[in-house]
C-alpha cells in the first residue's frame, strides 16, 4: 500500500532525514514550512497521515489540530520541544493521534508513524464488519456479547464491557475522563472520577498479565486513558 507522509513546520533537518527514509520505503512525502500556507487543505485531503511540529503553528497546537481533525480523518501525530501536560491533553481533545517530546530520534518518529498508518489501515479493514474489534491478542465481539484475550474467555459486568468495547473502538486514541464517563453512564447519578478508575482497575484484573504494571489499558496523565495496540 503507497503511502503520503504531511509533514508541517518541522525542522529542515528531521524533515531531510526522515525524507530520505520514507523514499526508501516507496512513501510519498511532502513538506510545508508551517500552517499558514496557501495549499494547507490539498496537501492535508492528499495525505495519508501529518507530522505537525510546535513551530509551525500559526496558533496555538490544540487550534491547529482542531483544524485538521475537520480537514481529514488520518492520523495527527504532535511534535514538540518540551513536555506540557495541559497542551497534550488540549492536542489529544482536539483530535491528535500521538505526542512526541523532547529528545526523540528518526527512528522514534518512524516508528511511530508505521504504527499509526498500519492502525489505521486496520481500522479501514475492519470497518466493514465494526460489531467485533481485534487488538492485538483481544477480541470485543459485540455481536456475542464476549471478550476474549488469546484464547481464554473474559466474563466481564456490563459496565466493564462497554468501557472496553469504547476504548476497542478507537485503539491508541487518548480519551478524555468526561468522554468515558458520559459514554459508559451517561446522566447517572452519583457517577464520579473514582467510579472510572474502580472500573478500570477491574478491567485491568482482567485482561491484564500484571495488573500493576499495565500494558494494554494505559493511563493518559491530567487526561484520561487508552487502549494500546
Amino acid at each position: 500500500m503507497s503511502w503520503t507522509l504531511l509533514m508541517i513546520g518541522c525542522p529542515q533537518q528531521l524533515t531531510q532525514q526522515l525524507s530520505s527514509v520514507v523514499s526508501s520505503e516507496l512513501m510519498r512525502f511532502s513538506a510545508l514550512p508551517d500552517a499558514g500556507h496557501q495549499g494547507l487543505e490539498r496537501y492535508v485531503e492528499q495525505a495519508s497521515l501529518v507530522v505537525v511540529h510546535e513551530d509551525g503553528a500559526s496558533r496555538a497546537l490544540p487550534w491547529l489540530c482542531h483544524r485538521l481533525r475537520h480537514l481529514t480523518d488520518v492520523p495527527i501525530i504532535v511534535l514538540a520541544a518540551c513536555y506540557d501536560e495541559q497542551v497534550m491533553a488540549d492536542v489529544f481533545e482536539a483530535g491528535a493521534n500521538d505526542y512526541l517530546y523532547g529528545d526523540y530520534s528518526v527512528r522514534e518518529l518512524l516508528a511511530r508513524i508505521r504504527a499509526q498508518l498500519r492502525r489505521a489501515h486496520e481500522y479501514v479493514s475492519q470497518a466493514v464488519r465494526p460489531e467485533r474489534h481485534v487488538v492485538g491478542d483481544l477480541t470485543v465481539d459485540v455481536g456475542r456479547h464476549q471478550v476474549m484475550m488469546g484464547n481464554r474467555a473474559v466474563r466481564l459486568t456490563p459496565k466493564e464491557f462497554e468501557l472496553l468495547r469504547i476504548m476497542a473502538t478507537h485503539p491508541e486514541k487518548a480519551l478524555s475522563r468526561e468522554q468515558l464517563l458520559q459514554e459508559v453512564w451517561g446522566r447517572e447519578q452519583k457517577t464520579n472520577s473514582r467510579t472510572l478508575d474502580v472500573h478500570i482497575g477491574r478491567l485491568r484484573q482482567k485482561i491484564e498479565s500484571d495488573p500493576a504494571s499495565p500494558q494494554l489499558i494505559l493511563t493518559v496523565p491530567g487526561y484520561g486513558y487508552k487502549l494500546k495496540a
